[in-house]
């Protein structure tokens, strides 16, 4: 052991942005809370590792999830107390309305979803050397893939789809070594996306589609890497409610890549929340697509069962200054880019 790693005596003095303690220096402590006195081990470039802590924060609680303490990347609070952890991340909000000009702006409280509320996530896989297959997040700092045994923040019912996932994934050639699965939980029922570092072939494709219909998944959608996605497997329509506004796909595609957009003459670009709204023909000049309920542009409607483009198809939304609904925009930006 030498003198530039021996472990160091740390009073935690505020939250970093990521959710790690912070010492003087500054020196970023993971798993440390402000008040607290640590003892940690110095990792080069302003980190160290929690070893102890001497003086706990009397807002330090027992994190519920096992994986949290194993340094799953898919929480980064949960030793801190309800209370503290949404007073922390109002501040987050306020600091940065601050630092972009609105020091001013109104912030309402912390709103606090239940347990096992999450409706997506997108999950990292990969290949073991015998072959079976890790499903879950990534360790913070890491690109391993911690394997998920359980998870407090999704959804029972995508949580449900790992098991099976796994053995999925297991026998389809497609993944080589590393990938993603995209999970959305939607009206109609869990949505997937796969991303492999392998191409599909057509054994690949009778596999996704034998495992959508064992699950009763109105679709799976594939693609290599980063490439655009393509429908799979498609056995049902595809649903998402926004505020009313029902969105939703085709009902029957299997193993068919989804046609390339159309774009519409006169419109700044087409509105995707994620599951294909329908663009209507319009000879209007362009206008900001507002993103509330009031003065919805017509241009854009939620389409019904049988009509509509697939998600697979990618769109964006870019806003003209003085968005309805949104407030002055310096320039045009896109808020929605990917259909996934």
């Amino acid at each position: 052991m030498t003198a530039d790693d021996r472990p160091l005596r740390l009073r935690i003095t505020r939250l970093g942005s990521a959710g790690d303690g912070v010492a003087e220096g500054p020196t970023h402590v993971p798993g440390g809370l402000p008040g607290e006195v640590v003892t940690a081990r110095p990792m080069g470039r302003g980190v160290a590792v929690l070893e102890a802590v001497e003086v706990p924060s009397p807002d330090r609680v027992a994190p519920p999830c096992s994986h949290f303490l194993e340094g799953c990347g898919g929480c980064a609070i949960q030793h801190l107390a309800l209370p503290a952890g949404s007073a922390w991340k109002r501040a987050r909000l306020v600091e940065a309305l601050s630092r972009a000009g609105y020091p001013d702006a109104p912030v309402g409280e912390t709103v606090e979803t239940p347990p096992n509320a999450r409706r997506r996530a997108d999950l990292a896989l990969r290949r073991r050397p015998d072959g079976t297959v890790a499903v879950g997040f990534h360790p913070r700092g890491s690109a391993e893939v911690l394997d998920l045994r359980e998870c407090h923040v999704l959804r029972p019912e995508l949580f449900a789809l790992l098991p099976p996932l796994r053995a999925l994934l297991r026998r389809l050639p497609a993944l080589n070594g590393r990938g993603s699965a995209v999970v959305n939980l939607l009206d109609t029922g869990p949505d997937i996306l796969l991303r492999t570092d392998g191409a599909l072939d057509a054994a690949g494709r009778r596999l996704l589609a034998a495992f959508a219909a064992s699950l009763r998944l109105p679709r799976v959608a594939w693609a290599r890497g980063d490439d655009s996605p393509e429908v799979a497997a498609q056995s049902g329509p595809v649903r998402l409610t926004f505020g009313g506004a029902r969105s939703g796909s085709r009902s029957a595609e299997v193993a068919r890549p989804s046609p390339q957009p159309s774009p519409v003459p006169g419109s700044p670009s087409s509105l995707l929340l994620g599951v294909g709204l329908r663009e209507r023909e319009s000879g209007a000049p362009q206008s900001p697509l507002p993103l509330h309920g009031r003065g919805r542009d017509p241009r854009c409607e939620a389409s019904s069962e049988g009509e509509g483009r697939t998600t697979s198809e990618v769109h964006q939304l870019l806003l003209t200054p003085q968005a309805k609904g949104i407030g002055p925009l310096t320039m045009p930006e896109t808020l929605a880019r990917h259909a996934w």
